[in-house]
């Protein structure tokens, strides 16, 4: 009896002892797998925060471009000899002050463009009489300075209108280079609110623009009591002060009180800063609902293992933990695969299956490579082998292909498992689609640069083709042709049947300027009915006037816009690289001013530029 009796206890204390250790170690799996998974919720929120505030900053930095585009092109037309307040000649006055009124209309940014003079004082204005002292204004005091700043952005300040407002001035030099004036271009805040308000960042976070004394520029959700005034966060402070590109943090708002995760990042070159955040609450939602039931789990668990025979725990210790720990990673979200040291697949979770087709009889037993799309290289491969290979994690993206064919971006990290010799056994691979976050970045990226109304490629890009077209020039020594094209009688169609029928009709002409010109050529729309035409191939001014006066005549056609049919015709002013001009400002200039000739000479007609020098 004694025997038996040291023999149970014995029994008792190694099930006791047992049942410990496997509590442990479902403890630990528990907590690894939920690590992980907040780690990797962490990281995405992080990496979906830094794609939005770059699409944000790139599409400010874009507005900004093409703002400073219409300023350049203002002081093409302005005589800097003549810039003065009063101004005498009264037929000046007013030229100067259509044409700046017919500018501020290009971009829906610009609220106001003007002229300042020497003095700084306001000498032209597209809206308000000029005469206004802008002598205490930081800008001005940037242009008349002894420097070589050609451009000035300020920060947010009150305007006269009692909105805010930022402005951008372009400093307007004589021929032999002294100061003389400075073209001003205004914009409202508000516009920038656009910007903000398409940004998803869910129902609780926030998006945010800065300007670099801290003072609110613009905010969503709408913070009006908090707009232009300083926001006081000694870390922003002090990124700022550093002058890095990006940093991540959680905070507490001290606008609204939310706990976010937040990045502040710069607009390059420009006095501003994008703040993104997502509310904590719905970032870690649902790995807080996953972490509920894994404890649900873990503790239904130790409490069956506590009341369960020395065979049970036996079997639990030496083949159940894996099967909860399987569990666990077949409740994440993410895909997930496992594989020998050699890359042949032992595992994968549901997910696997939901994401690439594949059921886990079809996956086991091969490779990785049966996603393999051909779009990552050898060496890509071999990179990725010899990081994993060495024990170290490895974490990149690749475009993977579904069992149907079909192909999606993943965002995968592959950990390595070794053994306790320190030999690696296993590899632990989690994927995570990001297709949905590429498209949306591709699709932001496509309206920073493609006019919505007419699909053509805007003032910025169309600018960008012709600086591309100069270089590519310079390098084979020929030349190419710029047509610059204004609609006659769109304004009359517009303001009798409406902006629909007129954006029909701009529609219908960026149809028919695509027919007459070869693939390798741009249309571009400049703005409100000004159209731009890159020819590659054209160097001589026979062959742009064919095509100049081939474009005359498909839009010369009337076109039926339900049920009205309209007539308009085209302004053309041709210029040749080099001989109209050796960069994108002076040949766009030229060709900008044969326009305005062949208008003056009866419209439906085309100018070259060289005729005019």
């Amino acid at each position: 009896m004694a025997v038996a009796s040291i023999t149970i206890e014995n029994t008792r204390r190694q099930v006791i002892r047992r049942a410990m250790l496997f509590a442990l170690a479902v403890v630990a799996a528990v907590a690894w797998v939920l690590h992980t998974a907040y780690l990797q919720t962490r990281l995405g929120a992080e990496d979906r925060l830094r794609s939005l505030a770059q699409v944000i900053a790139k599409g400010i930095e874009g507005s900004f471009r093409e703002s400073d585009y219409v300023l350049r092109d203002v002081i093409g037309h302005i005589d800097p000899g003549n810039i003065r307040f009063p101004d005498p000649d009264s037929r000046r006055k007013e030229r100067v002050r259509r044409l700046l009124q017919e500018k501020a209309q290009t971009q829906p940014n610009i609220y106001g463009i003007s002229i300042m003079s020497t003095d700084c004082i306001v000498a032209y204005a597209a809206r308000e009489e000029p005469g206004f002292n802008l002598g205490k204004r930081p800008y001005c005091q940037a242009m008349r300075g002894q420097n070589d700043m050609d451009s000035y952005i300020s920060g947010v300040y009150p305007g006269q209108q009692n909105f805010l407002q930022l402005t951008m001035a372009r400093k307007i030099r004589n021929s032999d280079g002294r100061f003389a004036g400075a073209a001003l271009l205004r914009m409202e805040t508000g516009f920038f609110e656009s910007w903000l308000h398409n940004t998803d960042v869910g129902v609780r976070g926030s998006a945010a623009l800065l300007d670099l004394d801290m003072n609110l520029v613009a905010r969503r959700p709408a913070a009006q009591q908090a707009l232009g005034k300083p926001v006081d966060d000694e870390r922003l402070r002090r990124f700022i002060a550093e002058n890095r590109l990006d940093t991540i943090h959680r905070l507490r708002s001290p606008v609204d009180k939310v706990d976010r995760i937040y990045i502040v990042r710069r607009v390059g070159g420009l006095p501003l800063v994008v703040v993104l955040g997502l509310a904590t609450e719905e970032v870690f939602a649902e790995w807080q609902t996953q972490a509920l039931w894994f404890v649900i789990g873990a503790l239904t668990l130790l409490a069956v293992s506590a009341v369960a025979t020395r065979h049970y725990l036996k079997i639990v210790q030496q083949g159940d933990a894996l099967g909860w720990r399987s569990q666990a990673i077949d409740a994440n979200s993410d895909a997930v695969t496992i594989t020998d040291d050699q890359g042949v697949i032992e595992y994968v979770n549901p997910a696997f299956t939901a994401q690439t087709g594949y059921t886990a009889q079809e996956a086991i037993g091969s490779t990785p490579r049966v996603l393999k799309s051909g779009r990552q290289d050898d060496l890509f491969y071999r990179r990725m082998w010899t990081t994993i290979l060495a024990g170290a994690p490895w974490r990149g993206e690749l475009v993977n292909r579904c069992k149907d064919g079909s192909l999606y971006c993943d965002l995968m990290t592959i950990s390595p498992v070794k053994n306790a010799e320190g030999r690696v056994v296993r590899f632990i691979a989690i994927h995570h689609d990001i297709t949905q976050r590429k498209r949306m970045e591709e699709d932001l990226a496509e309206l920073a640069h493609f006019d919505r109304l007419t699909g053509l490629p805007n003032r910025a890009l169309f600018f960008d083709r012709v600086e591309r077209a100069i270089t590519e020039a310079r390098r084979e020594q020929n030349g190419f042709t710029v047509l610059y094209l204004d609609l006659d009688g769109f304004k009359a169609v517009n303001d009798q049947h409406g902006h629909e029928t007129g954006d029909a009709l701009l529609r219908e002409v960026a149809k028919r300027l695509g027919s007459c010109v070869r693939e390798s050529d741009t249309v571009g729309r400049i703005g409100g009915d000004e159209f731009a035409v890159l020819l590659r191939t054209v160097n001589r001014l026979e062959g742009a006037a064919a095509v100049a006066q081939k474009i005359i005549e498909a839009l010369a056609t009337p076109v039926a816009l339900e049920g009205y049919t309209c007539r308009v015709g085209a302004s053309v002013g041709i210029g040749l690289h080099p001989d109209d001009g050796v960069n994108v400002e002076a040949l766009l200039r030229n060709a900008d001013f044969a326009m305005y000739e062949a208008k003056r000479r009866g419209k439906n007609c085309w100018v070259y530029a060289g005729d005019l020098i």
